[in-house]
């Protein structure tokens, strides 16, 4: 079969493959799958040549997810060479690694959609705060800055209350662990801080970015 792709297209397509090949996603990815970083390394130029080869690239939907399972079949090929398993014996190893993979890319991308989000709408978040405190600027944003820092630890699994609760403290003593205040008012203010994280928080995360 004759390629119909013109020189100038295949170099762009070159450019493109060599862009995800190279991916730090991509080449952890290949690492983490392949328990070693020579194997990993062996299979993304594999996979790369693989790809390269192709008299009709542009039959290609999407590169990057296309390049991965050339690669995943790349490396579980090598491995396969290595310890002389069957397919058989590696497909329940080869789902589990999708997966994996595939909710690291989404908390990836959910990641920098909500940094720019913080990023564009960071003026109308903080006016959105209410001033609680007697220096209400200093209040607002320190809000909207530590449901920045929430958010980012909630896509990784490591936020509680207690977090928050210690940031604000140490951010904005004054107010959260001022020693002229009672420990119920102390306790009210942390509350009402929290509730206005949360309300920032509302505004950044949209449903349908949880449940598409």
């Amino acid at each position: 079969m004759t390629s119909t792709t013109s020189p100038d297209e295949r170099r762009d397509f070159l450019l493109r493959l060599l862009a995800v090949r190279e991916d730090p996603q991509v080449v952890n990815f290949a690492r983490w799958r392949a328990g070693d970083p020579d194997i990993a390394e062996d299979a993304l130029q594999e996979a790369f040549y693989a790809i390269a080869k192709m008299k009709n690239p542009e039959r290609i939907s999407d590169l990057r997810p296309y390049f991965i399972r050339v690669l995943t079949h790349e490396i579980y090929r090598l491995l396969r060479q290595l310890k002389g398993t069957t397919l058989v014996d590696d497909f329940a190893g080869l789902a589990d690694a999708r997966q994996r993979f595939e909710a690291a890319v989404t908390r990836d991308l959910l990641t920098q959609m909500w940094r720019e989000r913080f990023a564009a709408q960071r003026a109308h978040l903080v006016q959105a705060v209410p001033g609680r405190s007697r220096d209400q600027g200093r209040y607002r944003g320190l809000i909207v800055k530590v449901a920045e820092e929430v958010l980012m630890a909630l896509v990784n699994g490591d936020v509680s209350h207690a977090d928050a609760d210690s940031v604000l403290c140490a951010a904005y003593p004054e107010w959260f662990a001022d020693g002229g205040c009672t420990v119920d008012n102390a306790q009210q203010r942390l509350s009402r801080a929290r509730a206005d994280v949360n309300g920032v928080l509302r505004i950044v995360v949209n449903r349908t970015d949880l449940y598409p």
